[in-house]
């Protein structure tokens, strides 16, 4: 009988984005000496995306503005005001939809390193930012 994925025991390396080996750490795509780690500092990032959604929204406008005056001073048949309409309201609803949109928050390591490096790593768990911010902690205070 074949073994479905939902009974698989899933690996620690699938659930972090970060594993600890002794004499190095993996960070995402950086492999590092722990003897070279002298510091961490965790941040909060929020940003809006909202520059897709506000160039969506002209650009529907614009259409719209266009078939209107196309209808209205230069005699095309009425029945494009349907499509007039319907591109003004999927613009108003990209509006509504941007005004609405909250922050997406992420938090930011930039992790120092002997030499003057700084590598960044960034995730959308605050769990595994903290738990990665403690582990790092810990050995630049061992490293001190």
């Amino acid at each position: 009988m074949r073994q479905s994925l939902t009974d698989i025991a899933v690996p620690t390396y699938w659930d972090l984005p970060w594993q600890v080996t002794s004499p190095r750490i993996s960070v995402g795509p950086y492999r590092i000496d722990t003897d070279d780690v002298l510091g961490c500092m965790t941040t909060a990032v929020s940003q809006r995306q909202t520059r897709g959604k506000l160039l969506t929204l002209c650009l529907f406008l614009a259409w719209a503005l266009i078939i209107l005056v196309a209808v209205l001073g230069f005699g095309w048949q009425t029945r494009f005001l349907l499509a007039a309409i319907v591109l003004a309201v999927i613009g108003i609803i990209t509006g509504l939809e941007t005004m609405r949109a909250g922050p997406q928050l992420h938090w930011r390591l930039d992790i120092a390193l002997r030499g003057g490096r700084r590598i960044s790593f960034a995730t959308t768990n605050k769990a595994d930012a903290e738990a990665l911010s403690r582990r790092l902690t810990a050995i630049a205070n061992a490293n001190r």
